[in-house]
C-alpha cells in the first residue's frame, strides 16, 4: 500500500531561520548538515527521523543559502571542484519544513540563539514561521494553468516510482534515477509521499489510495501536464567521504521545467494535483530531502482562453 501510516501527521511547519557564522572556514560540502545536526539536538523526534533509514520521511532541511546578485537566496553545497566555505558575519539563511506532531513543531518554532556545530559557532534567528493543516495545503491550479517547477539542487528520484505495481517488471526494475523531471515519475512520487505522511483520512485522492493509484496518477500525469519550456541540466554533488577516504557523490538534475495542465483535467486530477504541487514547495521531491536535495520552488499562473 502507497500508505503504511508511518508517520500519520496533520500539521505542517515551515520555519526560515537567519544563520550567521562566528568565524570563516570550510564548510560540509552540503551544508544542510550544519541545521542537521542542529535540528537532531533540539528534540526527539527530529533526533529519530532525520536518524531513520525510512523512506518517504515528512521533513525537509535545506542547505544554507546566500543571497545572489539577483536577489534571489540560493543553496550552498559542494560541485567537482568547487568546495564550499563559509564567511565570518556574513548572513545565510536555512528552511526547516516538517509533517510533525505538536511537540516537534514547539522544538522548531522555539529553535534560536548560539550553536556550535561542524567547528562554527552560529547565531540562528528565525525569520519566519508558518504551520498549516496538512489537508489544508494546496496551490492555485486549474485548467490550462502553467505550472512551473524549479529544482534548486539535485533532485534524485528513481525509475522504480513509475514500475507497474504487483509485477515482475517492479520486481526487476533497475536502482536508477531519472536525469530529467518526467511528470510520471515526479506526481507518481509525490502521491507516495503524500499518503506515507498523512492520516488514513487525509490520503489522497481517498482512504483506498494503494501504490496502483500512484502508478495511474503518474500515467495521467504524463497525458495531462505537458512541457512548454524548460532548462533542465544533470548534476554531480558532493556528499562527503566514505569510511576508505573516497568521495561520496550523488547524480540528478537541477534547474526548471513549465508545464501546461490539459483544459480537459478533471476536477478530481486537479484537487489533488494542487495539494502535491504544495507539497513538493513544502517538503520538496526525491530521496534525501533530509539534507537538502530536492529543493523545489513552484510557480503557477492563468492563461488566457483561445
Amino acid at each position: 500500500m502507497v500508505g503504511t501510516n508511518i508517520w500519520g501527521c496533520r500539521d505542517v511547519v515551515r520555519a526560515v531561520y537567519r544563520v550567521v557564522p562566528g568565524s570563516s572556514g570550510p564548510a560540509p560540502p552540503l551544508t544542510s548538515k550544519i541545521m542537521k545536526s542542529i535540528l537532531i539536538e533540539s528534540g526527539r523526534w527530529f533526533r529519530g527521523v532525520l536518524s531513520s533509514r525510512a523512506p518517504y520521511k515528512p521533513v525537509f532541511v535545506s542547505n544554507l543559502m546566500y543571497e545572489a546578485r539577483d536577489g534571489v537566496w540560493r543553496p550552498l553545497y559542494a560541485r567537482l571542484g568547487r568546495p564550499v566555505f563559509l564567511r565570518e558575519g556574513a548572513e545565510y539563511r536555512a528552511i526547516v519544513s516538517a509533517c510533525a506532531p505538536w511537540e516537534a513543531t514547539e522544538d522548531l518554532l522555539k529553535l534560536g540563539g548560539r550553536y556550535e556545530a561542524y567547528g562554527f559557532e552560529l547565531l540562528i534567528e528565525p525569520v519566519e514561521a508558518r504551520v498549516t493543516r496538512l489537508s489544508a495545503m494546496g496551490a492555485e491550479v486549474g485548467p490550462g494553468y502553467l505550472v512551473r517547477l524549479e529544482f534548486l539542487t539535485p533532485t534524485i528520484i528513481s525509475v522504480k516510482h513509475m514500475a507497474p505495481p504487483m509485477t515482475a517488471s517492479a520486481r526487476r526494475a533497475p536502482n536508477a534515477y531519472r536525469l530529467v523531471p518526467q511528470p510520471s515519475v515526479i506526481f507518481a512520487y509525490l502521491l507516495r509521499l503524500w499518503n506515507h505522511i498523512a492520516r488514513p483520512g487525509d490520503r489522497l485522492p481517498n482512504p483506498a489510495a494503494s501504490d496502483l493509484t500512484a502508478y495511474t496518477y503518474g500515467r495521467a500525469s504524463d497525458l495531462l501536464l505537458t512541457e512548454i519550456d524548460y532548462r533542465i541540466r544533470p548534476e554531480t554533488a558532493i556528499i562527503g567521504k566514505d569510511n576508505n577516504g573516497k568521495i561520496r557523490e550523488v547524480r540528478g538534475f537541477t534547474g526548471w521545467v513549465t508545464y501546461q495542465l490539459s483544459r480537459r483535467a478533471s476536477k478530481k486530477y486537479i484537487n489533488t494535483l494542487s495539494k502535491l504541487l504544495a507539497l513538493a514547495q513544502t517538503l520538496g521531491v526525491g530521496r534525501s530531502r533530509g539534507i537538502g536535495f530536492g529543493h523545489t520552488t513552484v510557480q503557477t499562473k492563468p492563461t488566457d482562453k483561445t
